[in-house]
């Protein structure tokens, strides 16, 4: 491959990026991301708002995901990149949930946050940091803002939740 210098600027590598991801859920039609599930993980997050092809949606649902990083991997942050445009029925997740396994099967809660820093056009990130820790498997869950109530855009519907890349570190 290229040497990292030459990458484009808006790829940031991390531990997340490349590695087999499984969601419970699939994202909405409307919202798929660019390459799928794997948009979450391709180091490539949006620049321009909503209109960014990258973001994946879920409509009432929460974002449930599992990353296998194949052998046990040391990490102490992880972070989800989101955007907050209720005018659009966007809202952030209630809470981002990090969870971790030896096995897949049994995971076990490392800690939760819904802390939301900004960075451009109402997009930003949610981080979740805990003492550094190893394993082969991470899930993170972004709880979905749930039923959007009165006197809020999008009043009495499903508010939606947009992601478009998870960063671990």
């Amino acid at each position: 491959g290229k040497p990292f210098s030459q990458l484009p600027l808006n790829i940031a590598v991390t531990k997340a990026t490349g590695r087999k991801l499984m969601l419970r859920d699939k994202p909405s039609e409307r919202y798929p991301g660019q390459h799928g599930d794997f948009s979450l993980v391709n180091g490539l997050r949006s620049e321009k708002g909503l209109s960014s092809p990258d973001w994946l949606g879920w409509e009432g649902k929460d974002l449930d995901a599992v990353i296998d990083f194949g052998v046990p991997e040391k990490f102490s942050t992880v972070r989800i990149h989101t955007i907050d445009q209720a005018g659009s029925w966007v809202y952030l997740p209630k809470a981002v949930e990090v969870y971790t396994s030896a096995n897949g099967k049994t995971f076990k809660k490392v800690g939760s946050s819904a802390e939301f820093v900004s960075d451009a056009m109402m997009m930003g990130y949610m981080s979740v940091r805990f003492s550094a820790r190893q394993a082969r498997f991470l899930k993170i869950v972004a709880k979905n803002f749930g039923t959007i109530p009165e006197g809020l855009p999008g009043a009495g519907n499903p508010a939606w939740l947009m992601i478009d890349e998870i960063q671990v570190l």
